[in-house]
């Protein structure tokens, strides 16, 4: 009997210490299952062009790797519940679109049919981000592009023209035309730019495109033929003006309003004996960019007592360009 309750102290006693240092220890929270939660796209918009439909965005910078494209043509379905996957694009296969951050996707329009856009965004462990915002588009038959741009080059412009189009891509008339749009940047209401960032000698290129709906979503024709010029200076600068005369200290000082042109380079001085007959009477006056004057001055000292002098003043571009002269200023040597 007492053999029995030995035995049965020794099974509590292992059974006390498992429960200790195993089963009965302190269980601690259930950890939650770590979930890749990935950013929506918030920036989507859509324009047309021509028969293709445009979708541009900005993408975040998580992982991700693919772009899914959605869409839906009947008005009375849930877009989340009913839209169809039409195409996933890489990340490695997104178009950049123009010089932004922003990218691009091009695909065709589906005729006579509104229908709904959307995007998400897809990681390697394939999670999804919530849907975009939607973009809504009805296609229309946008005009045709502009023909037969031409141009003119001035000393502070390049004036851009083009004749309008006609008629719509499916020989529709009149043209659908809210305005133009040239270079994908500028906006215009008549068949005319007129470019004021552009520098002689560089290469300048223009295409424009004709806007047939300007309201969201964008409506616009394909592009037209680019044009490409490169603009050369062969403007002169202006005539130097107020040109005065005076002696100073038996020398003739000379003095004209300063020229304000941005490329100006200097100035020459022509001078003789008949009003007629003046010849260039220095090398050229260079004017220091680090200073401004209200007016320029140089001393002549070749001159001869009794005589009679007279003077002109041009001015002259980093090109070469020259001025005609100024109005002539004549004084005696006394």
């Amino acid at each position: 009997m007492k053999r029995r309750n030995y035995g049965h102290c020794i099974t509590l006693w292992l059974a006390v210490h498992v429960c200790l240092f195993t089963a009965c220890a302190k269980v601690g929270d259930p950890v939650p299952p770590q979930v890749s939660f990935l950013d929506t796209i918030y920036d989507l918009t859509a324009q047309q062009v021509e028969n293709q439909i445009q979708l541009i965005f900005s993408v975040p910078k998580n992982d991700f790797q693919q772009v899914e494209i959605y869409r839906i043509c009947d008005p009375k379905l849930d877009f989340e519940d009913h839209a169809n996957l039409v195409e996933n694009v890489t990340y490695k296969n997104l178009i950049p679109y123009q010089n932004t951050d922003q990218f691009i996707y091009q695909s065709l329009l589906i005729a006579d049919q509104a229908c709904r856009y959307g995007l998400r965004l897809l990681d390697r462990q394939e999670n999804r981000s919530s849907f975009s915002k939607l973009v809504q588009f009805q296609p229309i038959y946008p005009a045709e592009p502009p023909a037969q741009l031409s141009y003119q080059v001035k000393q502070d412009r390049i004036v851009i023209r083009w004749n309008p189009p006609t008629k719509n891509t499916d020989g529709s008339r009149p043209a659908q035309i809210e305005g133009y749009l040239v270079n994908s940047q500028h906006t215009v209401s008549t068949p005319e730019y007129v470019d004021i960032e552009f520098k002689f000698g560089e290469i300048q290129s223009y295409r424009v495109q004709t806007i047939s709906r300007s309201k969201n979503p964008l409506a616009l024709s394909k592009f037209s033929k680019i044009l490409t010029l490169i603009p050369r200076d062969t403007f002169p600068p202006l005539v130097p003006k107020n040109p005065s005369i005076l002696i100073v200290e038996g020398e003739v000082q000379l003095t004209w309003d300063n020229n304000n042109e941005k490329d100006l380079k200097g100035y020459f001085v022509y001078r003789g004996t008949e009003p007629n007959l003046l010849e260039k009477s220095s090398p050229l006056i260079t004017i220091n960019t680090h200073m401004v004057w209200d007016s320029f001055s140089t001393l002549d000292k070749a001159t001869t007592t009794g005589q009679t002098f007279y003077y002109r003043v041009t001015s002259v571009d980093q090109t070469e360009n020259e001025s005609p002269q100024s109005e002539t200023v004549n004084i005696t040597v006394r």
